[in-house]
């Protein structure tokens, strides 16, 4: 199965009430049915939500390092642009600068929701499948067994994000950017977060991996994921052997179709390699990025971000679900 990225995807017109409740699950469920199904009071999780997002950002976003890390890029993308034609400070910039608070605030608020009632689901039908203690290794060889094996498991997840149509839909999103920049690692629809993370949950649950080291692994990997989708021109040299580079990954948004499922790698390129899904770039001139027919903000400049993202949040919902469609899409008229 091929991914067709650059399909033209006609607006549904026919409203439909009732497949909108999809949308709502995704939202407002998990607050109406926490009390059933997790033992912690929705009031103690939202004082937790908050305080661990507010410390999330004072140490990775608040912070004089952070500062210089996207000054530095930034000058990057001035002085060795992948793509000559894109501002540093672009639309996209703009947008996915905005979006990123709203991911977060999901990721804290709500998928909470769903990973510990996935936790609970395991501990209760499958406790056989903790099958390794990685607890009992020494601290180094630990994080480094944890990383690589975190990275296979979302190779693997993004490869079936590619490859499973329903699961497209919503990763679409993430590709839709067509102006790629710091902040587009964040541009992600919350069904894809539900998604992606339960993948990687399953084999915490299996390897009993510390919280702690998730933590630490995910605030690290953050960084290069943020330079990945940066416009800058580079393909490590020789580091490019081991971790996917921006060039490498820039090739993985082309919408053209011969680059369709290649470098799937998330921090290693070394999966593609092994797996046959990794393609050096032929060029270093500019690849056209992007997911024809999606409400992009870079073609209503005067639409509100707010009205843009709830066509984002919506389209994928139309496409999956016979029949849905919402006032907002039938009336939006898109140029590919």
């Amino acid at each position: 199965m091929t991914l067709r990225a650059c399909w033209t995807r006609p607006l549904p017109t026919a409203p439909s009430l009732f497949s909108g409740l999809i949308g709502f699950v995704l939202v407002v469920g998990p607050f109406l049915l926490w009390d059933f199904i997790l033992p912690i009071p929705l009031v103690t999780h939202v004082a937790t939500a908050s305080a661990s997002m507010l410390q999330y950002f004072r140490e990775f976003f608040f912070t004089w390092v952070f500062v210089v890390f996207v000054g530095t890029v930034l000058l990057l993308e001035w002085r060795i642009p992948a793509d000559k034609n894109q501002s540093p400070f672009s639309l996209g910039l703009f947008y996915d600068t905005g979006g990123t608070l709203l991911v977060f605030s999901y990721s804290f608020f709500i998928l909470t929701f769903f990973l510990q009632g996935a936790f609970l689901a395991l501990d209760h039908w499958a406790p056989f499948l903790r099958l390794v203690d990685l607890s009992a290794l020494p601290s180094p060889i630990r994080e480094l067994v944890a990383f690589c094996l975190i990275d296979l498991v979302r190779w693997l997840g993004h490869y079936l994000r590619h490859t499973i149509p329903f699961f497209w839909e919503f990763h679409a999103m993430h590709h839709s950017q067509r102006e790629l920049n710091l902040f587009s690692e964040f541009r992600l629809h919350p069904g894809e977060l539900i998604i992606s993370h339960m993948l990687v949950l399953f084999l915490l649950y299996m390897c009993q991996v510390s919280p702690h080291t998730i933590v630490a692994l995910q605030i690290c990997e953050k960084w290069f994921l943020m330079l990945l989708h940066a416009n800058v021109r580079t393909n490590f040299g020789l580091f490019g052997y081991v971790f996917v580079s921006p060039l490498s990954h820039r090739l993985h948004h082309s919408c053209l179709p011969e680059h369709a499922n290649k470098n799937l790698g998330v921090s290693l390129s070394i999966w593609d390699r092994l797996f046959g899904t990794h393609q050096e770039p032929v060029s270093e001139d500019s690849l056209r990025c992007g997911v024809s027919g999606y409400p992009v903000e870079q073609d209503t400049p005067w639409t509100p971000f707010a009205v843009v993202y709830v066509r984002q949040f919506l389209y994928p919902l139309s496409r999956v679900v016979p029949g849905f469609s919402f006032r907002l899409l039938s009336s939006y008229s898109l140029r590919s």
